[in-house]
C-alpha cells in the first residue's frame, strides 16, 4: 500500500523557515488540531525565537486552513528571543475542552542554563530559568485563553529546566480518578546539566495541579533526586490508560538497552513502579508518541517512533491488543529521516501520525488499523 503524505508546516506557510515539534488531537466535533514550534532563527531548541502555532483540519487530514499563531514570543535574534516550546495538546472530551502545555524561557534561556527557581519577576525582569505554561480553548482552536504559569504549583525550586514530553496528554475514563487531566513532564535538577527525570502533572478540575513522584527511583548516586549516571537519565514521555484504570507510561531514556522504558501506575498517576524494558520497542533516543483508542469497540495502544538502535530512522508504528504487553503489528509508515511525531485516531476510523521528515517541516500521513495488521 502507498501511504500519501500532506505537508502541514513548512517554509512559506507561516513566518518562518522552521518548524519542529508537533503534536495533534481530534475533537468530537471532528475537528483535528495540530500544533509545533515555529523556529525563527534556527532549527534549535531555546534560546531561539519560537512561537506556538496551529493548523487545523475539518475532513480528517486531507486539507487544513491557513496557519495561526496562538502564542507569541519576542526577539530580533536568536540570543535575545524568548521561546514557547515543545507542545503538548490534551483534548478533555467530558467537557469538550482543549489544553495546551509548553514551556517558556526568557532571552537567552534554554535546558542548559536554566536557574534553579520557581521563576518570576525581579527588577522588572523575569527570573532566567524554565516556566511550565498552560492555556485552553472551548470552541475548538478557534480562540485561546491567556497562558497562566503552573511553576507556582508543580515546579520544585531546586529544579531549573522544566517542560512537557511533547506530544500529547490524556483524560482519564476508566477508573475512580475518571476526568483527570495527565500531561506528561520532565526535569532537571543536578548542578551538572542537563541530568533529567520524568514525571507527570494531575489536575481534577483544569486549575489546580500536582505533580507525581519520580517515573523511577534510584538508592544510590542520586543529587537533588535525580540520578547523575548519564544513561539513567528518563526524559520525552507519554501516557495511557489501561482498561484497569492503571497508567502505562512510554519513555524516552539514555540506556545502553536502546529500548523504550515502561513504567505503570496504579493510583492515577502518584507514583511509579514495575519499570522494564520492552525489547520489541527499539530506540535510538528519541521521543515516542503512544495513544490508546477504540476501533470498532476494540481497544488498541498505538506506538510511534524512528526504530533503529542508533539513528533516528525507520518511522514505524506498532500495535498492542493486550494493554501494552505485546506489540506483535508492526510497518515502517516512513524508510529513512524520522524524528518527532505525534498520533491521533481520526474520525473516520484511520490513524493519523504528525511527524517530522526533518528538522524543519512537519508532514501527515493515514494509515488503517488492518493495514499495520497485514488484513488488507
Amino acid at each position: 500500500m502507498k501511504l500519501q503524505t500532506k505537508s502541514v508546516f513548512k517554509k512559506g506557510v507561516g513566518n518562518a523557515d522552521y518548524y519542529r515539534i508537533p503534536s495533534i488531537i481530534s475533537t468530537k466535533n471532528g475537528t483535528v488540531i495540530a500544533v509545533c514550534d515555529e523556529r525563527y532563527y534556527s532549527n534549535a531548541d531555546n534560546p531561539n525565537k519560537i512561537n506556538k502555532v496551529m493548523r487545523r483540519s475539518f475532513d480528517n487530514g486531507h486539507s487544513w486552513e491557513n496557519l495561526r499563531v496562538i502564542v507569541e514570543e519576542k526577539g530580533d535574534t536568536q540570543l535575545s528571543s524568548s521561546a514557547a516550546i515543545d507542545p503538548c495538546l490534551l483534548y478533555d472530551d467530558i467537557n469538550n475542552l482543549i489544553y495546551l502545555l509548553y514551556s517558556h524561557t526568557p532571552p537567552g534561556i534554554g535546558l542548559y542554563n536554566s536557574e534553579r527557581s520557581v521563576g518570576g519577576i525581579e527588577g522588572n525582569k523575569e527570573i532566567p530559568t524554565s516556566y511550565l505554561m498552560l492555556c485552553s480553548s472551548d470552541d475548538d482552536g478557534e480562540t485561546w485563553s491567556e497562558p497562566i504559569c503552573l511553576n507556582p504549583m508543580v515546579k520544585d525550586p531546586k529544579w531549573g529546566f522544566i517542560g512537557p514530553g511533547p506530544g500529547i496528554g490524556i483524560c482519564l475514563k476508566n477508573s475512580r480518578y475518571r476526568g483527570r487531566l495527565v500531561f506528561p513532564i520532565y526535569y532537571g535538577a543536578n548542578k551538572i546539566q542537563p541530568s533529567l527525570m520524568a514525571c507527570i502533572i494531575y489536575s481534577d478540575d483544569g486549575k489546580n495541579w500536582k505533580r507525581s513522584g519520580p517515573m523511577m527511583e534510584y538508592q544510590s548516586g542520586v543529587n537533588d533526586g535525580v540520578f547523575e549516571s548519564g544513561e539513567w537519565q528518563l526524559t520525552e514521555s507519554q501516557i495511557v490508560e489501561q482498561e484497569n484504570g492503571n497508567l502505562l507510561a512510554f519513555i524516552r531514556n539514555h540506556h545502553h538497552s536502546k529500548r523504550i522504558l515502561t513504567a505503570v501506575s496504579s493510583d492515577g498517576g502518584r507514583t511509579w513502579k514495575d519499570q522494564k524494558f520492552l525489547d520489541e520497542l527499539v530506540q535510538p533516543i528519541c521521543q515516542i508518541s503512544a495513544l490508546k483508542f477504540y476501533h470498532f469497540g476494540k481497544p488498541y495502544i498505538a506506538v510511534v517512533n524512528p526504530a533503529d538502535e542508533n539513528q533516528r530512522l525507520n518511522g514505524t508504528i506498532r500495535l498492542s491488543e493486550d494493554d501494552g504487553k505485546t506489540f506483535p503489528y508492526q510497518k515502517v509508515i516512513k524508510p529513512g529521516q524520522f524524528i518527532y511525531n505525534s498520533v491521533v485516531y481520526l474520525p473516520d476510523k484511520e490513524i493519523g501520525i504528525l511527524y517530522e521528515p526533518d528538522w524543519q517541516s512537519i508532514e501527515f500521513i493515514k494509515v488503517k488499523v488492518e493495514w499495520i495488521k497485514g488484513e488488507e
